[in-house]
């Protein structure tokens, strides 16, 4: 049992984190969790990937350089499936090159460039989230 079946009504949503830096993975994990929402991580795009085809999200927060399957390709792979939560990705990144920001602007995506400001990453997750859970 997950810990979102644990709290059902009680959490503000479940939250797919994917980055390979575990001090970014656990400082989002850390703010999102004290604000109220359940999280899952995820190391590389291919473990998200399993993630997403074995749960249910209402928010996935991706950062786009990753090895074995980057947020640009777990993108296309998984998520242009599901135009619902296809809406709801913020990516993050330290760097964006021409290939990342012509994706983002042609699919409308949010994204964030390290290092960003967990204030502004909180307001960005909790718009996403007010319409899935009210």
């Amino acid at each position: 049992m997950s810990e979102a079946d644990i709290h059902g009504d009680l959490m503000k949503g479940h939250i797919l984190i994917i980055d390979d830096d575990k001090a970014i993975v656990g400082l989002i994990k850390d703010i999102l969790t004290a604000s109220g929402y359940s999280v899952s991580s995820a190391r590389n795009g291919r473990e998200g990937l399993n993630k997403l085809m074995d749960g249910s999200y209402d928010l996935i927060i991706s950062d786009i350089n990753m090895p074995i399957i980057n947020g640009i390709d777990l993108f296309r792979i998984h998520l242009a499936r599901d135009m619902d939560l296809a809406r709801k990705v913020i990516f993050i990144t330290g760097h964006i090159n021409h290939e990342s920001k012509d994706f983002i602007e042609g699919n409308g995506a949010r994204y964030l460039l390290k290092p960003f400001k967990l204030a502004e990453l909180l307001s960005m997750v909790n718009q996403l989230t007010a319409t899935t859970h009210q």
